[in-house]
């Protein structure tokens, strides 16, 4: 091996040069050593060096280049790989590195060369693609000698340039698992996550008082003082002669208005008044014709689809049979009685107008010539019940016996019961008297009638085939010439049976600063009178018959939701009184305007919380009045739709009075119960408010919550109560638990089980409700002109009519 690496160092060097001559005749020679005589010799200078051997002559002119890459062994195959496509590498034929020269050489035979020319002259060695060299003189022929004596080891020669880098060897074996390494630093924060709030921690203990703070700015200056006490008497000296009288002082501002004064007594009653002007009025002895008093009468003609033609005509006659004893009214003096004339299906149309003063015959004739008109709409008389009292009776006549009667002919039930209601409670207000002719049972007239205690509201039933006659006569006698002075003997006005039902009232008076010193005044007026429509119970703490009632004004001055100010002031509570006349003594006297900003959600809230809650022995109807003058705070908005949905989810009854020219139509509609015709009452919109309109009609309303007209909860939001109860399932609502109680005390509960059903308790509620449109949002009364909101259509009609239907056959 060290011989191949020797020769193929030498053929580095340029043919013919002296190193590599002196190189090859070593070479030579140490062959001829071994097999035979050595080699002759070509070069001109036979002395040898070591450095020959070694190639340590002076650097050529021009670089060698490398030889070809040398390898033993046998070769690759094409692919390169074994059987399994595996790289085979020969670990027998290691890769070629340049050679280097060494003095000691190998005795391993040379693998067979390259055919290379002979070498001619010493000075030259033919290359491939050369010319040759021609001499003279011929070649003379040698025999190989005998080998020479081996050369003494040449100095180790220069190292040669690095080879290729090796084939990648055969993966090892999987060491064994070291030594755990120290632990790493701490990494850095992470993003940020998203999960649920944890729960809530310990408190922490109480720090340190912190230092103390600079000192504040001056305060403003206070106001002057009150008047001091007045000194002591001087002592008294000789006294001057008296001075001149000094002149008058400048008039004094006008002093505060004083409490009203009690009613005074008339000399005269009004019947008595009535008797003596009688008396002394020329032709005016005898029987009084009929009516006796200026009258109002109104006809209304069924025309819907059930009625027939000859059902029509015996309308007619029953009306013509009606006004022919009657004393018509034909010019502007207001004796006898003027009469309008309409008919109406599902909408009413008036045919005869109060304005249109026809003598009595032209009349008559006018009303037989009325047409029969078939109509495809369905009977809605509480519909036209509405049309009159709004739009008829609209302008009506003064006068302390003027009399309004509305007569409805009617061919069978009506499709909405509930607006027969709503008419009733407005007739009641406004001292319209109604009958209704019908030729088929009515029950849901009889049904809403009910509200009226005086015995005025009558339904008159004449089926087909029977004799009218009687029953005309008797109406005429005891309705159209009634005589309030002089009643008949004859006439007996049926009233409808009393009702062990009782109340339990809380009335919120707005004190706020919407309300000025005159309004207030008036308002403490209209609460005094409608205390007068409550059976107060003498023992209101043990008793469980009769009414109670509690007040509370709102809303103090400088009161802030979530702080411990208590957004009212409690004048008195369920328990206080005992009589009408304590309660009203209180109004007089100690109920005073709050000036403050009006928050009646609050004030709602804290009603529900301490007035009744607290209260033993718990009535069945439980009425929240709210009298407001104006819009509720913004801060205060949620929490009045929360805690009026709250209230009307127990079962409480949400009636309001929105008094005066600022409102807000949503707050009131999140506010009152529903229907909102039978709950919320608007007066003073344009003029003064006529307070005698709402006294009147919340007597009609407290009737009907006597006599359980209306459901509370509604139907139209008992899926909201079942939802909000299913948050707390251990507080079942209140007029579930009182369904349990047997026997007579139904409507009574302790106090206990009442704290056990109470209701929300969490103040877990939700926010809103759907609210409906709303139609025909201001109408017309009376001169003074108030406003009733109408029903909700999507809100009302949204519960099933069946409902309805089921409540009429069970009454």
């Amino acid at each position: 091996l060290g011989a191949l690496g020797f020769k193929a160092g030498v053929q580095h060097f340029p043919a013919g040069s002296p190193t590599r001559c002196r190189a090859l005749g070593n070479v030579a020679g140490a062959r001829g050593k071994r097999s035979g005589p050595a080699a002759p010799t070509c070069c001109a200078r036979p002395e040898s060096r070591v450095g020959t051997v070694t190639g340590m002559d002076p650097e050529p002119a021009e670089k060698p280049k490398l030889g070809p890459r040398i390898r033993r062994g046998p070769a690759r195959t094409a692919a390169g790989r074994d059987a399994k496509g595996r790289k085979r590498r020969s670990p027998a034929v290691p890769r070629a590195r340049p050679p280097r020269p060494r003095t000691r050489l190998s005795r391993t035979p040379d693998p067979p060369a390259a055919k290379v020319p002979a070498p001619g002259p010493c000075n030259y060695a033919p290359q491939p693609g050369a010319p040759a060299l021609t001499s003279a003189a011929p070649e003379p022929t040698l025999s190989p000698g005998l080998p020479g004596p081996a050369g003494e080891a040449g100095s180790q020669g220069r190292l040669g340039s690095q080879g290729n880098k090796g084939e990648p060897g055969d993966l090892g074996t999987k060491g064994a698992i070291g030594l755990r390494g120290p632990r790493g630093l701490p990494g850095g924060d992470g993003n940020p996550g998203y999960g649920s709030v944890g729960s809530k921690g310990a408190k922490g203990q109480e720090g340190f008082p912190g230092e103390i703070g600079p000192k504040g700015e001056v305060g403003d200056p206070g106001g002057p003082g009150e008047t001091g006490p007045k000194g002591a008497r001087g002592k008294t000296v000789s006294a001057g002669l008296p001075g001149e009288p000094g002149s008058p002082g400048e008039l004094g501002p006008p002093g505060r208005k004083g409490v009203k004064g009690a009613k005074g007594l008339a000399s005269f009653s009004t019947c008595e008044l009535i008797q003596y002007v009688r008396d002394h009025s020329p032709g005016r002895q005898g029987t009084p014709p009929c009516p006796v008093y200026p009258t109002e009468l109104v006809f209304a003609l069924d025309q819907s689809r059930s009625v027939t033609e000859p059902e029509f005509a015996r309308m007619k006659a029953m009306m013509s049979s009606l006004l022919s004893g009657l004393r018509v009214r034909e010019d502007h003096c207001p004796a006898g009685a003027r009469v309008a004339v309409l008919a109406y299906d599902s909408h009413a149309r008036l045919l005869i107008r109060f304005s249109d003063t026809y003598r009595k015959d032209r009349l008559l004739r006018e009303i037989e010539a009325l047409p029969y008109e078939r109509s495809a709409a369905s009977r809605d008389i509480g519909k036209a019940m509405r049309f009159v009292s709004r739009h008829v009776f609209k302008r009506m006549l003064p006068g302390s016996h003027a009399r309004r009667i509305a007569t409805f002919f009617s061919g069978g039930p009506s499709v909405d019961p509930q607006t027969i209601t709503t008419a009733g409670l407005e007739f009641s207000a406004l001292d319209i008297i109604p009958v209704v002719i019908a030729f088929n049972q009515v029950p849901a007239v009889r049904r809403s009638f009910v509200i009226d205690d005086t015995g005025r509201f009558q339904v008159i039933i004449i089926p087909s085939g029977a004799d009218s006659v009687p029953a005309l006569e008797e109406l005429q006698r005891c309705t159209f010439c009634y005589d309030v002075c002089k009643p008949d003997a004859s006439c007996h006005q049926a009233r409808p049976p009393p009702v062990q039902s009782y109340v339990d009232a809380a009335f919120l008076l707005d004190g706020s600063r919407h309300v000025g010193s005159t309004e207030f005044e008036d308002i403490r007026g209209f609460l005094g009178a409608l205390l007068d429509h409550f059976e107060i119970t003498p023992e209101p703490e043990t008793s469980v018959t009769g009414d109670r009632v509690a007040l509370l004004s709102l809303s103090p001055p400088h009161f802030l939701p979530n702080t411990q100010r208590s957004p009212v002031i409690s004048e008195f509570n369920l328990t206080t009184y005992k009589n009408k006349r304590l309660m009203k003594r209180h109004v007089e006297e100690s109920v005073q305007p709050l000036d403050g900003d009006a928050f009646i959600g609050h004030a709602l809230q804290w009603t529900l919380d301490n007035v009744f809650s607290r209260a033993p022995n718990l009535r069945r109807n439980k009425v929240i009045f709210v009298i407001s003058a104006g819009e509720t705070s913004h801060l205060d908005r949620e929490t009045l739709k929360k805690e009026s949905l709250r209230a009307k989810c127990q079962g409480y009854v949400l009636f309001v009075f929105s008094l005066g020219p600022s409102w807000n139509d949503q707050e009131l509609e999140d506010l009152a119960s529903y229907p909102l015709d039978h709950h919320l009452v608007q007066l003073g919109r344009i003029h003064k408010p006529d307070h005698r309109y709402g006294v009147k009609f919340v007597k009609a309303f407290i009737s009907s919550v006597r006599r359980a007209i209306n459901k509370y909860p509604p139907i139209n939001i008992k899926a909201k109560c079942n939802r909000l109860s299913s948050t707390d399932p251990q507080q079942p609502p209140l007029q579930f638990v009182r369904s349990f109680v047997p026997g007579p005390h139904r409507a009574t509960l302790k106090e206990d089980a009442l704290k056990k059903a109470r209701f929300f308790q969490h103040k877990k509620y939700f926010s809103r409700i759907a609210g409906g449109g709303r139609d025909d949002t201001i109408q017309n009364f009376t001169r003074n002109i108030f406003h009733v909101f109408e029903n909700g259509k999507r809100v009302i009609k949204a519960a099933p009519k069946q409902h309805d239907k089921r409540s009429a056959q069970r009454v």
